[in-house]
This record gives C-alpha cells, structure tokens and sequence, in this order.
C-alpha cells in the first residue's frame, strides 16, 4: 500500500512538473507572438510605440469596414470576427492591466447580440489571463461548472490551441509589416449573390425580445472607460438588408447611451444611399468588402471627427 501512495505522489509531481513547464514554455511564446486573433493581434498593438491616441474595438463587422486611416487622428483597428461585448470588455481590460488603454476608444455594438442567447465561450479567447484578471477568470469560470477545474492545470490555457500557437509563433519571427489592423474583405464574384440570398434569408420568424441582461458587459465597458477617461463613441455599421430585430434593440441601446452621455451613430437610420444601391460594394447582408468599407470609413470618421479633435493634447507614451 505505501507503495501504491508513492506512485501517486511520484505521479502527481510528474504531471504537476511537465505541466509547469509546458505552461511556462508556451507562456513564453506567447508574448512574442504577433499572429492570430487567439492573442497575437493583441500583443502587436500591445507593442506598437507611441499607443494610437484611438481604438476601433468590435466583431467583423467593424474589422472588416473601418480603416484606421481615414479618421482624423492615430487610429488602430483591434477588432475581433465573431466576438461579442463580453469579449470586448474582457480585452479593454487587458489594455487597462498592460497600461495601453487609448485616449478613445470606437466601440461597434452589434445589434443581433442583444436578441441571441448569451454566450461566454468568447471569453476563452482571453485564456492567457485567467488568473490574471478577476473578471476574465469569473467570466470563463461561468461558462460551465467544469471551467474552474480544467483551469486548475496552467497548461489547460492552451488547449485545442498548440498547433496554431506554435505556427503563429514561428511566423511572428518573421519581419511582419507595421500595419493599422484593418483587414478588408477582398471582392468576389459571389459576393452579389450572398447579398441577394440573404435578403430572403435574413429575417428570423421568431419575434425578436431584446435580452437586457445582456446589457452587463456593455456598462462595464462603459465604466471602465469612464474611470480610466477614455472617450468613448459607439457605432453600428450598416446591414443591406434590414434584420427585423432593429427596431427592437436601437430604442434601449440609444436609451442607455445617450442617459450615460455617450455619442452613438446607428448608420442603418442614416442616409446612406451609396452602400444601399449597389450591391458589389456587399460581401453579404452584413458585411461590406473592399469597395465599400472607405465610404463606410468615411462616414464613421467625418462624425467622429468633433468629438475625437476636441481630446486634450496626447499623455499617452
């Protein structure tokens, strides 16, 4: 029986060791990593000197639409595909813990995020700091019961992820070009098509109920702006076609932005004739492509302009 217990022991130092050094190892290539939306983007803005004075922040939805270089100061475009506000309040932090929070910051807010169910998973793509900020650990920690435990190795953080992690990391040792973050979607034949399709296909038959619960990580993004006095400005872009959820989530999001004297521009309510009479300017329903993300860059920028220009003088480093 002693034994038996000294090969448990033996057992669990082995794991707790190689653990430790995986976890260490990876931790360490991570840091230099500069590809991939699962941290490296991340870390290449986390590098960039002096920080942009402003920081567009939302889904592919503005990643894919907004150049940095058409508004009227240092912009970078830090947008995540397919991350919702839980993720963007998550990363906000990160730059409050790294001390690169922008002056301003341009946050996208989805719309068709405050009709769905609420989902957390966004939340893992911030892993590496779990145990590094209490709100990304207790937003990761609530995604299942099960989260805390697999947590309990260091290692777990890289999980599904070594293979990604170490080509992203092998390729960022490259001289990669300085860029401003913003990454349009190429033109393609198709793309009249996908934009037709979904005009039919677009509209959910089921009444549309906005999820006010939803609304926690909003103000939280919102005050950590506030306590940090970052400006900030909100933005939606625009759908080629209309989804039937609109008018059910503009009224409170307008309602609560504008009670937290915050500045939003919905360009669906704008007259933006340009993008809605030309349908090779759509990669589909809600994303524009190349040809049409400098007019909607443009838009965006030529209302930011006042607010972004009236910033005191830069204190960033």
């Amino acid at each position: 029986m002693q034994r038996f217990f000294l090969f448990l022991l033996a057992l669990a130092a082995l794991l707790f060791g190689v653990d430790f050094i995986l976890a260490r190892t990876f931790d360490a290539m991570y840091t230099r990593t500069l590809l991939g939306q699962s941290g490296g983007e991340i870390n290449q803005y986390l590098a960039l000197k002096p920080t942009p004075e402003a920081l567009v922040i939302g889904n592919s939805r503005a990643r894919y639409q907004i150049d940095p270089d058409s508004f009227a100061v240092p912009m970078y475009n830090l947008c995540h595909a397919g991350m919702g506000q839980s993720f963007q309040t998550g990363l906000l932090q990160v730059l409050e813990l790294e001390h690169k929070l922008p002056k301003a910051v341009l946050l996208h807010v989805d719309l068709g995020e405050y009709v769905a169910e609420e989902s957390l998973a966004d939340m893992g793509t911030l892993r590496y700091y779990y145990n590094k900020l209490p709100f990304v650990t207790e937003e990761i920690n609530n995604i299942s019961r099960y989260e805390r435990g697999k947590y309990f190795f260091r290692f777990y953080r890289y999980n599904g992820r070594v293979i990604s992690q170490l080509k992203n990391y092998l390729q960022s040792r490259r001289n990669l070009p300085v860029t401003n973050g913003y990454q349009p979607l190429e033109p393609f034949a198709t793309d009249t098509v996908n934009a037709l399709l979904a005009v039919d296909g677009g509209r959910d038959a089921k009444p549309p109920r906005f999820q006010y619960a939803h609304l926690r990580h909003l103000l939280k993004f919102i005050d950590i702006c506030k306590k940090n006095n970052v400006k900030l400005l909100c933005f939606t872009s625009p759908y080629y076609q209309a989804h039937n959820y609109g008018p059910v989530v503009v009224a409170p999001l307008d309602s609560l932005l504008r009670a937290q004297g915050i500045p939003y521009l919905n360009t669906n309510a704008q007259p933006l004739p340009l993008l809605w009479s030309h349908r090779l300017f759509w990669h589909d329903n809600d994303h524009l492509n190349r040809l049409g993300a400098p007019y909607l860059s443009q838009q965006v920028a030529r209302w930011s302009k006042p607010y972004l220009t009236a910033i005191e003088p830069s204190r960033i480093d």
